[in-house]
């Protein structure tokens, strides 16, 4: 069964998030987890403040109710995402990872691209970096599967 992942970055809401609908497709059934990272490197950044932390925050918390209504669960990871992708793939590798494409400022483009070649660099276990509507996705080249696959909480 594939294991999708999703990792939630600024759009921290479920209707119409694209990159968890491509995750629920290409797991079809299997498993789809979601992951928040806090990046120490990114609230270091100079537009960053106290204030968007406190509304992060509480969109964590109505983003975990409604996951939780799906049947699903939220992790909340602290570190850089690179690290933490990593950490993760040790412990239970994923067969696909979806993210939402963001307009951001330079680091989360410079962090974007370093989880690409993170991604590239599994090339052994066969990722592929994949374009999905309204977000990016990396899977293992098998393909999205069709159906309406479950989020599985963790």
């Amino acid at each position: 069964m594939p294991h999708a992942l999703v990792w939630f970055k600024r759009d921290l809401r479920t209707p119409d998030h694209a990159a968890l609908r491509a995750a629920q497709r290409f797991a079809a059934g299997g498993r789809v987890r979601c992951l928040y990272v806090v990046e120490p490197s990114l609230w270091l950044q100079p537009d960053a403040a106290a204030q968007h932390w406190g509304f992060v925050r509480e969109a964590l918390m109505e983003l975990e109710t409604a996951l939780r209504e799906l049947g699903g669960e939220l992790w909340v990871m602290r570190g850089e995402v690179v690290d933490v992708l990593a950490r993760i793939w040790q412990a239970e590798p994923f067969d696909g990872l979806f993210a939402h494409e963001e307009t951001g400022n330079a680091h989360t483009y410079a962090r974007d691209l370093a989880v690409g070649r993170w991604c590239a660099g599994l090339a052994q276990q066969k990722i592929a970096a994949t374009a999905q509507p309204g977000g990016v996705g990396f899977d293992h080249g098998q393909g999205g599967a069709d159906g309406n696959g479950g989020i599985e909480g963790v």
